[in-house]
């Protein structure tokens, strides 16, 4: 089934342990050192890109592409406690 779906999380930015941010993490890191191939979709083989948008929004405002922790934590440290992002 993840082969053929994306992968998604609904983030709430600012919450302490929120389980979707730590599995988003988690996921991050499995692509990104090649670990646990059974749970890593075809479409992530190449690169580790993720697509940060606004969880209420549709209209192409607020999109990122994000391709390390680093960028990840800097993204969520200039957006609003309590805002919600799916990536």
């Amino acid at each position: 089934m993840f082969h053929s779906m994306p992968i998604c999380y609904v983030i709430v930015n600012g919450i302490k342990n929120d389980s979707q941010y730590s599995g988003f993490i988690q996921k991050f890191k499995e692509i990104e050192n090649k670990n646990n191939k059974d749970t890593i979709p075809k479409k992530h083989c190449g690169e580790n890109f993720w697509l940060l948008k606004p969880a209420a929004s549709n209209q192409g405002r607020g999109i990122e592409i994000i391709k390390s922790l680093n960028e990840v934590r800097k993204f969520f440290n200039t957006k609003s406690i309590g805002s919600k992002w799916l990536a």
